[in-house]
């Protein structure tokens, strides 16, 4: 007899992560990619030169992008992503300025594609949201930036995306040598409050923390990883160009 053999072809999952094209007053922006998708979060980096290249020029994988504040290096490349018919959203200061931006109103849960996206209120220059995403690959990401403080306490959080803009130290230092910044004070983190807020967030399924937009003259990278873990037991990541952050749901 004849005997017919079956093949089994195990599809690969694709990867759900996050690539940072931008973290900085130079412009922002992070393209989190779950089960094929991205969501664009930020709009501070040029669409055609820096997005269409970081996703293999595949628009269609773009479901959406979300904007925190009206501040250029989170905004300025908007209408670029309106033209093209890809929705975006932000906080209504935001949809006010730009034409065709969809306003997000504070505290209420929206879905965008597969990602359910809640838009918290944080305290700013202008104002301005944090991010709660969440997606059944990765489970809950906070996103959160240009802010006083987070006062917030999410449970079960995966993943922390969070300011760590400057150390009072080297504030005070660059300040004896005539480089006082007085912007970092009155509408940015500091390092402190960036480990108050890890460890207000923390917990057994907390499986990443990254540290946003770092001060080029008033912060330290290496500083600020080793202070985190002093005070928490936990390595982080911090934002720089080009970097590419594998998100799990669940520890393997």
């Amino acid at each position: 007899g004849i005997r017919v053999g079956v093949i089994l072809v195990c599809k690969k999952n694709k990867m759900d992560r996050i690539i940072i094209l931008g973290s900085s007053s130079k412009g922002n922006c992070y393209l989190l990619e779950c089960d094929g998708k991205i969501l664009i979060i930020e709009a501070g980096v040029n669409f055609v030169k820096c997005v269409l290249p970081a996703v293999d020029y595949h628009a269609e994988k773009i479901a959406a992008c979300i904007s925190t504040h009206r501040h250029t290096d989170h905004s300025m490349h908007l209408p670029e992503i309106v033209r093209r018919a890809i929705p975006v959203y932000s906080h209504p200061d935001v949809a006010e300025l730009y034409k065709g931006v969809i306003p997000l109103h504070a505290n209420r849960k929206y879905r965008i594609g597969k990602f359910m996206v809640t838009p918290i209120p944080v305290e700013h220059s202008v104002p301005c949201y944090a991010y709660l995403i969440e997606h059944e690959n990765i489970g809950k990401l906070l996103f959160a930036t240009d802010l006083q403080y987070f006062k917030y306490r999410i449970k079960d959080l995966d993943h922390l995306f969070i300011e760590a803009n400057y150390g009072n130290g080297i504030l005070d230092d660059n300040a004896g040598e005539d480089k006082w910044s007085s912007s970092a004070y009155k509408s940015h983190l500091e390092i402190y409050q960036t480990i108050d807020i890890i460890k207000h967030n923390i917990s057994s399924k907390l499986k990443t923390i990254c540290l946003l937009h770092l001060s080029d003259d008033n912060s330290n990278s290496n500083l600020f990883k080793k202070m985190v873990w002093d005070e928490t037991g936990r390595i982080c990541y911090i934002a720089e160009k080009g970097l590419e952050i594998e998100l799990n749901k669940e520890e393997f």
